[in-house]
């Protein structure tokens, strides 16, 4: 890519580029897109132009955004440890141990990312395995699953008697849920501070990937307060949803009052469930592989009707994490209130749903925020949770589509890794990017729908489609360059190079 400047007006021209919908050629004038066009556009506004951008034939695309990602978590942990490519239970203990050794007295080890199915020990990880002399906290890849050893465990001791939404398992140390509550204020301080000092360069590698729009699922008023200090510095922008406890420190007219282009909140973020790898997202029958549970409800059920009431009469959106059928099912009582009120609805995750519950959610106009990755990652133990019969109404994409769904992509980072050709390779291809396995392949969407999902489809859901997720005149110049034509890329699209140009 070249790219020079001169004295003249404020005019950008953008040449040589193959335009994802016709073009070569775009015209951008105060940070909008003005006209596109062929490289006779180009020649015409060349003498009033101050800066011209040479792609050399590269692809140019809408922005690409990420609808369901914690990017304050994202920030955080990237000073944390990262077990997500662990392959066994003493490869855990052996990055556990190398960041105890620089630790000072009182502080703790976070760490996050495994997953026992990747263990060749086939087993979660427990309170024994990590049994050093300094406190641990280990999540598992899902966020909704940790494991502390003793030392960890003595200081929250107190906290976890009588556990409402959540599991306890002393014996091997492990928490799930509402659980997690006991060590919140802990890794919360910690990942505060952590947060508000990685959250420029945490934005600048989300832009090298392609990202010019991310967002922020289920932040607490810290993290809010955060935002409001630091936002000015973001390279990027940041569209947060709120807990609803935020509601009981600041009202929604001051919050929606200090939204800015770069960090706005756009609604509130309840749980139902919990996580399908956890064996805490709620299902109808018990799960396959572990006779007698059926998941976790995480509030109860009038409790989360109250939260769509409140939160929708103050013009709020609504995003609900339900993965379970029978989570998604609770969603859409909650969200037949909240639509009254005139709000979006998005259900998040919605790994699995049953066919009548589809037809409810189409009627009230959900959308329905996916996370392609998870098609390569929970492939590999997906079918055993839930059976044979359950997994064809799982990790539907093609179906939502046809079924006429506004559908938005996600990562979920820092769960998975948020770069966006992942979801979308694993979108068209369904197949592990590890392993090479593919899974429920009739539900593939060709290239051009994936990008979509992670262009118009999120802007959609993040209550942006105004202003991005399209290459139109009147729209923000806001663009993924793709090194190579991602349409005709096959399944080398996951090494395609991309990156934003926001202007």
């Amino acid at each position: 890519m070249r790219d020079t400047t001169s004295n003249h007006d404020d005019y950008i021209i953008i040449k040589n580029a193959r335009v994802l919908g016709g073009g070569s050629t775009v015209i951008v004038k105060n940070s909008n897109i003005v006209l596109i066009g062929s490289e006779r556009l180009a020649e015409l506004f060349s003498e009033c132009a101050s800066r011209v951008i040479d792609l050399e034939g590269k692809f140019l695309a809408p922005g690409l955004i990420d609808s369901h990602m914690h990017f304050s978590e994202y920030a955080a942990y990237m000073d944390f440890v990262d077990l997500r490519r662990a392959r066994s239970i003493e490869d855990a203990k052996r990055l556990i141990e190398n960041a105890g050794r620089s630790l000072t007295p009182g502080e703790w080890v976070i760490a996050f990312g495994w997953n026992e199915t990747e263990f060749v020990e086939n087993r979660e990880l427990s309170k024994d395995d990590i049994d050093f002399d300094f406190p641990v906290i280990a999540y598992r890849r899902c966020m909704h699953v940790a494991t502390l050893n003793d030392v960890a465990l003595s200081n929250v001791i107190d906290r976890l008697k009588d556990v409402k939404g959540g599991v306890v398992d002393l014996k091997r140390g492990i928490l799930k849920e509402n659980a997690l509550n006991a060590i919140s204020d802990i890794v919360h301080r910690i990942r505060l501070e952590k947060f508000k000092k990685n959250a420029v360069k945490a934005g600048e590698r989300l832009k090298a990937m392609g990202l010019t729009t991310v967002s922020d699922l289920g932040i607490s008023t810290p993290y809010l307060e955060a935002y409001w200090e630091i936002h000015k510095r973001l390279p990027l922008r940041v569209v947060a949803y709120i807990l609803p406890s935020v509601l009981r420190d600041y009202s929604p007219r001051e919050i929606v009052r200090r939204n800015s282009d770069k960090f706005m909140v756009r609604g509130v973020k309840v749980f139902v469930d919990g996580s399908l790898g956890g064996h805490t997202a709620l299902l109808y029958d018990d799960y396959s592989d572990d006779p007698g549970n059926k998941g976790v409800l995480v509030s109860p059920v009038e409790e989360l009707l109250e939260i769509a009431e409140e939160a929708s009469s103050y013009g709020l959106d609504l995003a609900i994490h339900a993965i379970g059928d029978r989570a998604f099912n609770i969603a859409l009582d909650m969200a037949e209130i909240a639509r009254k009120n005139g709000v979006r609805v998005r259900i998040e995750h919605c790994q699995v749903i049953r066919p009548d519950d589809l037809e409810r959610a189409k009627k009230l106009g959900v959308i329905l925020a996916v996370q392609p990755i998870f098609i390569s990652t929970d492939s590999q133990w997906a079918e055993e949770r839930l059976g044979s019969k359950r997994i064809r109404h799982s990790y539907m994409l093609k179906t939502l589509l046809e079924r006429g769904f506004v559908v938005a992509g996600g990562s979920d980072a820092p769960v998975e890794e948020p770069n966006p050709l992942y979801g979308i390779y694993s979108a068209v291809f369904r197949k592990s990017l590890v392993t090479g396995k593919e899974f429920l392949r009739e539900e593939a969407i060709p290239v051009d729908e994936a990008i979509k999902i992670f262009t118009e489809g999120s802007a959609f859901a993040l209550g942006i489609e105004n202003i991005v997720g399209r290459i139109a005149p009147g729209y923000r110049a806001e663009f993924t360059v793709f090194e190579e034509d991602p349409r005709t890329a096959g399944e080398s699209i996951k090494d395609i190079k991309a990156f934003s140009l926001i202007l």
